[in-house]
């Protein structure tokens, strides 16, 4: 019986061109990666669209498969083509349209090498190269490719493969013809025939890959899709930072402009750049290296401008931001950011460093790991508002705007925003940040020191791993603090216009909307009793006119005794008129105030407007998860009566036995634990917010600790209660106080379990000095840029999609509603940071 033996049916190649290269685009980047591997210099890419060839290539037949002793297609075609049977002679002709030339000066190929690179689908030697760590010898490259599937690419382009290859410059070459269009169904693999000619003459040391039979012929005749295709290699090839070893060009008729972006970035309204590296200390043992995460950050004065620029003109270009500056450097939400004056067209700059600790939700290795060093930019290049209307965008920056990842200068496509910089137009917190319509940057990893970054087959986008989770989100935390910066400052610059407008009009520097209602509400009071006091105007004039005339006529007849008449009523009249001019110069004085109220109400409305979508989206969770806690009572108490059931049928039956008491005892239990969260909630539900009770806090906090032993347990987490000797009562809204407790745990919880593995204890503490309650943990505290605005909606130190930001500023507005207050306290812990939150419960006093 002849040996079985596993084939391939060649039209899978075709498939796997289909599916794994996007477009030509990435198809002829894919061919000049191998030359940049083969240690070329350059890489020449010559498309001639018109250009017609004919070849003559031997039969399909099974003899140009492998045979029984193992001979490969390659060997069996050389062998054919130097047999002169009629068979041999047998040739096809071919006849093709269009052409595109790839050359290099690189290291060439041999004939093992063409069947281990070219003919072996999926075996790449330079898999094992760059595992080895070796680098190539002149240029001292990493190799990029290592899947052995980017050969495939040329699918895409055309049908038949010419290529040409010496090693040195002085022995023959080597010349490989084959056609993909003889990859079909019912052929296998290895019965697609190879001509071979090992005796090439010599010329200059390098390959030279010909595509002939150009698929989609209109594609590469059309002016206008080619020069599309010179702006996709402009970002395919890294437009930010050329090479500076290696020359691509492309050329189809005349030479494609393969731009880089230099020339645009001057009209950046912002600069940002971002390094992360793993500091490697000889002293320091592997578990105790040191993180080094960096972001610095440039902007100009065009970034606060916004739509009114009579404002800015007035307050900031006077003095070409001096004042501004000042302000911006000391106001206690900017502070921290650790703002300075720039040089040249910049106006201010930062630098902020993160190590280790302030790095606690990377650190966490069950998450996601060190994907390897890597550094960015991110240009804002704005052109949407008012000032900008008058720049111009560039036709490149039409469609090329985004954040790319390069590896060592070739793109990875990541997918539409990925980096998530849309997430500004929907979040309040990132309400003044980047949008991905207007940012324009790139993220620059290396194929020597990312390795664990592994690229799709693809080459859309990174294989999921621990490696892609933690580039992801150090990648994503540069956004936000890009972000972050920019809304502060932007805000800050509110905040400074505001204060220079109420100087101007006379008003307190922290003049604001509950001042300004306060405007409005007496002007419209002082309007209301002026209108009143109008009604009888007519008849003061009326009087007045009468009275005029008596005196008048007392006068002229000298008659004292009307005289003395007269007087007393147009004194009378003199007092109500000037009381009505006493009303009309109040609302004067009002009246000239309402419309800087009306401004710092309006622009207060513009601030929060940004917040309510997500505000509403967060009330609708909750509405959600109150109308869930009903539902889950009621399955849970189905669920514990059929385990019961179960249990009583299978004693009468005789089947119960250790381990399914085991279950079904473990199965009651969580469902009970479940029963006892949901009851947990219900002091929080919208029916019980309005029932206000007596509540001995040490009893509330017992009942609390309680209830989250087993989370406590689970992530190893001490709950330490420090009870004073005095009492403290208070005559409160349960739910209220319990849903402040349980923020405030949760956000513990987060962070000791995202400590370093150093942390040895996790302790979340609650001591009870009356009235106040001090809650804090042993984990790494606030970070200083969020701690002036840790009470603001949308404002959180976890990395993108951990959490809302609403946490601590809900706390603030349900103890606001007891009379009470939470504060963030000026002590700090053993990383400097402040950790401390103080809950005053002094207006909750039971009575």
């Amino acid at each position: 019986m002849d040996a079985l033996r596993l084939e391939i049916d060649a039209h899978v190649i075709t498939q796997l061109g289909d599916e794994l290269i996007t477009d030509p685009g990435q198809a002829l980047l894919e061919l000049v990666k191998n030359s940049y591997d083969a240690d070329a210099s350059y890489c020449h890419v010559t498309i001639v669209p018109g250009h017609k060839e004919t070849f003559s290539l031997p039969p399909i037949t099974e003899e140009t498969g492998a045979d029984a002793e193992g001979n490969t297609a390659l060997q069996k075609a050389k062998t054919k083509a130097q047999d002169n049977t009629p068979t041999a002679q047998l040739h096809r002709k071919i006849d093709t349209i269009g052409s595109i030339r790839v050359e290099d000066d690189g290291s060439g190929m041999d004939l093992e090498t063409v069947k281990r690179g070219w003919l072996t689908i999926s075996l790449s030697p330079k898999r094992a190269f760059k595992e080895a760590g070796k680098v190539t010898e002149i240029h001292k490259r990493t190799p990029l490719g290592d899947k052995g599937l980017g050969r495939i690419g040329t699918l895409k382009l055309g049908s038949i493969i010419v290529i040409e290859t010496h090693t040195n410059d002085t022995d023959p070459g080597l010349r490989v013809v084959f056609s993909w269009d003889d990859c079909k169904s019912g052929v296998t693999l290895g019965r697609v025939p190879i001509v071979v000619d090992d005796n090439l003459p010599p010329r200059t040391k390098g390959t030279v890959l010909t595509i002939y039979g150009l698929k989609d012929l209109s594609f590469w005749t059309s002016t206008d899709r080619v020069k599309k295709l010179g702006q996709q290699m402009s970002t395919l090839l890294s437009p930010f930072k050329p090479f500076s070893d290696f020359d691509v060009t492309l050329k189809c008729g005349s030479y494609c402009n393969i731009e880089e972006v230099g020339d645009y970035l001057n009209i950046a309204k912002g600069q940002y750049e971002v390094i992360w590296l793993r500091e490697k200390t000889p002293a320091k043992k592997p578990e105790q290296e040191s993180y080094l995460f960096q972001v610095n950050g440039r902007m100009k004065t065009s970034l606060f401008k916004g739509k009114d620029a009579g404002s800015f003109d007035k307050y900031v270009s006077k003095d070409n931001g001096k004042s501004f500056l000042k302000f911006l450097t000391s106001y206690k939400r900017t502070k921290p950011f650790n703002l300075k004056a720039s040089e040249k067209e910049w106006f201010v700059e930062f630098e902020s460093k993160k190590k280790d600790q302030d790095l606690a939700e990377f650190i966490d290795l069950n998450t996601c790991a060190d994907p390897g060093p890597f550094l960015g930019e991110i240009y804002d290049l704005d052109f949407t508002d008012d000032n900008a209307s008058t720049l111009e965008q560039p036709e490149f920056l039409k469609d090329h705007v985004g954040v790319f990842v390069y590896r060592d200068n070739f793109r990875i496509r990541m997918g539409d925003d990925w980096l998530g910089l849309g997430m500004g137009q929907t979040q309040g917190r990132s309400y003044y940040g980047l949008r991905p319509g207007n940012a324009l940057g790139w993220i620059a990893i290396s194929a020597a020191e990312n390795q664990q970054l592994i690229e799709k087959s693809d080459r859309e986008g990174f294989v999921d791993n621990r490696a892609r989770r933690g580039f992801e989100l150090l990648a994503r935390k540069f956004r936000m603090q890009i972000n972050d910066t920019i809304a502060e400052c932007r805000r800050a610059y509110v905040k400074y216009i505001t204060e220079c407008q109420n100087k101007e009009a006379d008003e307190a520097p922290d003049y604001g909307s509950d001042d300004a209602r306060r405007v409005l509400n007496r002007g419209a009071s002082v309007a209301e009793d002026l209108v009143g006091s109008l009604d009888d105007q007519s008849e003061i004039a009326a009087e007045l006119n009468s009275a005029l005339k008596g005196f008048d006529a007392a006068i002229k007849s000298k008659n004292m005794v009307a005289l003395g008449k007269a007087l007393p009523k147009l004194n009378s009249i003199a007092t109500r008129a000037a009381s009505r001019a006493r009303k009309a110069t109040k609302l004067k004085e009002t009246v000239r105030m309402l419309p800087h109220a009306a401004k710092t109400l309006g622009e207060y409305m513009d601030s929060e407007r940004s917040e309510f979508a997500e505000l509403y989206a967060t009330a609708a969770l909750g509405l959600s998860a109150e109308s869930l806690s009903h539902e889950i009572a009621d399955v849970v108490e189905s669920l514990t009566n059929s385990l019961a059931d179960i249990k009583n049928l299978a004693q009468a039956r005789g089947w119960i036995n250790t381990k399914l008491s085991e279950y079904i005892r473990n199965a009651q239990n969580s469902g009970g634990d479940v029963a006892t969260r949901v009851r947990f909630l219900d002091p929080m539900l919208r029916k019980s917010r309005a029932i206000r009770e007596k509540i001995d806090v040490a009893t509330l906090l017992r009942d609390f600790k309680r209830h989250k032993i087993s989370v406590c347990e689970e992530k190893k987490i001490k709950f330490q209660i420090n009870e004073s000797t005095k009492d403290l009562e208070l005559r409160a809204n349960r739910g209220r106080i319990i849903q402040v407790l349980d923020n405030l745990f949760r956000n513990s919880q987060y962070w000791l379990t995202h400590s370093p593995k150093s942390t040895t204890d996790r302790i979340f503490t609650i001591d009870v000095k009356p009235p106040h309650l001090i809650v804090y943990d042993n984990g790494p505290g606030v970070d200083d840029v969020i701690a002036a605005r840790i009470f603001d909606a949308f404002v959180s130190g976890k990395p993108p999609g951990e959490g809302h930001g609403l946490g601590l500023f809900i706390s603030r507005q349900l103890l606001s509603a007891e009379k009470s207050e939470i504060a963030l306290l000026p002590e700090i812990n053993q990383f400097g940071r402040r950790y401390k939150f103080r809950i005053d419960l002094a207006g909750a006093l039971s009575k």
